[in-house]
């Protein structure tokens, strides 16, 4: 996973790509919360220490990996996947900030929004190769969560009034889950987020968007 390109573009584009929006199911019962999306309480976030993530991670998931080169002092820890989940955490200032948790057969968005209600904000970003990989979030930052569904298709299929663009549907099963401390706003997230200079918070903020509802169409922007 090239970790930095995930938090430049809405925290990146997942390795784990269906192949269509149809052949993704899901198995995840209601209700959701934080607690089974992310693997933590929500009021661990910014309490936990690197000692206690590690503890967590290798009672949950396995052996432990750690990066500390990632600057502004932010250490990563990462477990491999289990049950369908791999979980990433960062860690500032030996505090919690943020877990990213991959999943498999994770909940619809048409399950999220009618549990959580509309999100605050939606973000859409791609990466062009032989076709286009993108990637759409749900951000619900009074939650501490947003949610992604990251697909593949032609820049034919996602051209929209001569943009590209993704239709929103309520089947795009979530695989990746971010979590971190709930905030009134996005940002304000984004702001206490990683990597936090001036110019990656403008970029990632300039991707959030207003929710169009299912069936409207979310920008896709580099």
């Amino acid at each position: 996973m090239d970790w930095l390109k995930r938090m430049i573009h809405a925290l990146t584009l997942s390795a784990l790509l269906g192949l269509c929006a149809a052949c993704r199911t899901s198995s995840f019962a209601a209700p959701l919360s934080f607690q089974r999306l992310c693997g933590l309480e929500v009021e661990q976030m910014g309490q936990m220490d690197e000692a206690q993530v590690r503890q967590w991670l290798e009672q949950q998931y396995g052996p432990v990996n750690r990066d500390s080169d990632l600057g502004e002092g932010v250490i990563r820890l990462w477990a491999p996947e289990k049950n369908g989940a791999a979980p990433t955490a960062f860690l500032r200032r030996d505090r919690l900030f943020k877990v990213l948790q991959s999943l498999k057969d994770g909940p619809p968005f048409g399950q999220v929004v009618a549990e959580f209600g509309a999100p605050q904000s939606v973000a859409g970003s791609y990466l062009p190769y032989e076709t286009i990989r993108y990637e759409i979030g749900l951000d619900y930052p009074q939650l501490g969560l947003t949610l992604y569904y990251d697909g593949e298709d032609t820049s034919q299929s996602l051209t929209h009034n001569g943009r590209l663009g993704v239709q929103m549907k309520s089947d795009y099963a979530v695989d990746l889950v971010s979590c971190y401390t709930p905030r009134a706003s996005m940002q304000q997230v984004i702001q206490n987020g990683f990597p936090s200079d001036a110019k990656s918070v403008g970029l990632i903020l300039g991707r959030r968007q207003p929710w169009p509802g299912f069936g409207g169409w979310v920008s896709l922007l580099p």
